[in-house]
C-alpha cells in the first residue's frame, strides 16, 4: 500500500516536472522568435544588422545595466524612457521580429527637458490645458510625432494647451512621484488625462509578472513604491529598496518563461484586490487639487482587452468620486477599418489614436467643469 502511493506521488513530481520543462521550452523557442523593442538615443547608430547581439550594443556605449542577457540569440533591452538613459533631446526606437529580420515599427521620438514626448505645435499659451498621463500607449510607442493621442488632441483643439507626461513601463505609483517630486511644473489650472490600462496594477504594486527579463526588473525595481500607511499612501523610496525579495525573484524568473507567464499565480489582482489601486488613484487626485483647486483628473479606462477589469475600476473610482471616462467596452472596430493595435505589437496605432482624441474632445465639450 506504502510502496504504491510512494509510486504514485513519484509519477505526479515526476511529470509536474516534465510539463514544467516542456512548458519553458515553448516559450523558450517564443521569445527565440520575438524580439523586443531597442530604444536607442540619436547620438547612437543602429547596427545594419537585425539579429543585435548584446555586444552589438555594447558597443555603441549604452549603460551595461539597462541591457538584458543575451536570450536565444535575440537581444532583449527594456524600452522605458528614464532621464538616466535617454541623452539629449530625442530617442529612436526600433523593434524587430527576430525570426524574420523586419522592423515592426521603426520611430524618433522628440522629447522635452523632462524627458516627455513633445507635442508638435503645442500651444504653450493655451486655454484650457490638458495634461495626459500615462504609459506607453500614452507616450505612443511605436508611432510618429503627429500621431500621438496628445498631438492628435492639440490638432482638434488648437486653441488648447496639450502636454503629455507619460514614459513606458510607467504605472499609477510614477504618476503619483512625478506630481510629488515636481509640484512647481504642475501649478497651472489644467485638466488631468490618465489613460488606464490593466498593467498598471501590477507596475503599481510589482507584482511577479512584471518581472519578464533583467532589464526591465532593473528598470521596474528601481521606480517609485508607496506604502498605506496612517490612512494615507506614503513614499517608501524605490521598490527594491523596500522589496529586497524581489531583486532575488528578478534574477531568477527570467529563465523559467512558464513561470512568469502563468496569470494564475501571477497576473493580475482579483476584482476584490482593486481597492488599493483606486486608493492610490484618489491620492493622485488629491495631489492634483493640492496643486491647483481648479485642476481636474479625469480617468480613462482603455478599451479592448488591455483592460478586463476596468468597469470593475471604474465603478470603485467612482464610489470615491473620482471622476471616469469608461471605454472598456467602445466597439473602435465600428468606426474604423484600419488596424487599432500595432502588428505583432501590443501598443495602439494612430488610428485608435485619433478617435480616443475625438471622443475626448466631445466629453470634455459636453462636460465643462
Amino acid at each position: 500500500m506504502f510502496r504504491k502511493v510512494a509510486q504514485n506521488a513519484l509519477l505526479s513530481i515526476v511529470s509536474f516536472l516534465l510539463t514544467f520543462i516542456v512548458m519553458n521550452l515553448a516559450w523558450y523557442l517564443y521569445d527565440r522568435a520575438f524580439q523586443s523593442a531597442v530604444f536607442i538615443s540619436t547620438d547612437y547608430k543602429l547596427p545594419s544588422k537585425t539579429n543585435l547581439k548584446k555586444a552589438d550594443l555594447n558597443s555603441l556605449g549604452l549603460p551595461e545595466t539597462y541591457l538584458d542577457s543575451e536570450n536565444s540569440g535575440s537581444l532583449k533591452l527594456f524600452y522605458g524612457l528614464d532621464e538616466n538613459t535617454v541623452q539629449g533631446d530625442s530617442v529612436r526606437s526600433v523593434k524587430y521580429q527576430a525570426s524574420t529580420g523586419q522592423a515592426i515599427y521603426d520611430f524618433t521620438a522628440t522629447l522635452d527637458a523632462h524627458k516627455f514626448r513633445v507635442v508638435p505645435n503645442q500651444n504653450k499659451q493655451g486655454d484650457p490645458k490638458i495634461t495626459f498621463l500615462g504609459c506607453s500607449y500614452t507616450f505612443g510607442t511605436g508611432i510618429g510625432h503627429d500621431e500621438t493621442v496628445g498631438a492628435y488632441l492639440q490638432k482638434l483643439q488648437p486653441g488648447a494647451d496639450v502636454k503629455m507626461v507619460a514614459k513606458a513601463g510607467w504605472g499609477a505609483n510614477d504618476i503619483l512621484f512625478e506630481l510629488e517630486k515636481n509640484r512647481t511644473n504642475y501649478s497651472e489650472k489644467s485638466v488631468y488625462i490618465y489613460q488606464f490600462i490593466d498593467d498598471h496594477l501590477r507596475r503599481t504594486f510589482f507584482q511577479p509578472a512584471t518581472l519578464y527579463n533583467s532589464a526591465a526588473s532593473h528598470l521596474l525595481l528601481s521606480q517609485p513604491y508607496y506604502a498605506f500607511e496612517n490612512n494615507d499612501w506614503i513614499y517608501k523610496g524605490s521598490f527594491q529598496d523596500a522589496k529586497p525579495l524581489y531583486l532575488v525573484l528578478s534574477k531568477i524568473l527570467p529563465y523559467f518563461p512558464a513561470l512568469q507567464r502563468m496569470q494564475g499565480l501571477w497576473g493580475n489582482p482579483a476584482a476584490d484586490g482593486t481597492k488599493q489601486f483606486e486608493s492610490l488613484v484618489k491620492k493622485i487626485q488629491l495631489q492634483i487639487l493640492n496643486l491647483n483647486p481648479q485642476n481636474r483628473l479625469i480617468v480613462v479606462i482603455y478599451p479592448y482587452s488591455a483592460n478586463r477589469l476596468g468597469p470593475v475600476i471604474a465603478q470603485g473610482l467612482k464610489a470615491q468620486g473620482v471622476e471616469v471616462l469608461d471605454l472598456s467596452g467602445v466597439d473602435f472596430e465600428a468606426a474604423t477599418a484600419n488596424r487599432l493595435f500595432i502588428p505583432n505589437d501590443v501598443h495602439p496605432t494612430k488610428y485608435t489614436n485619433f478617435l480616443l482624441a475625438e471622443m475626448y474632445q466631445t466629453y470634455l465639450q459636453q462636460n465643462q467643469k
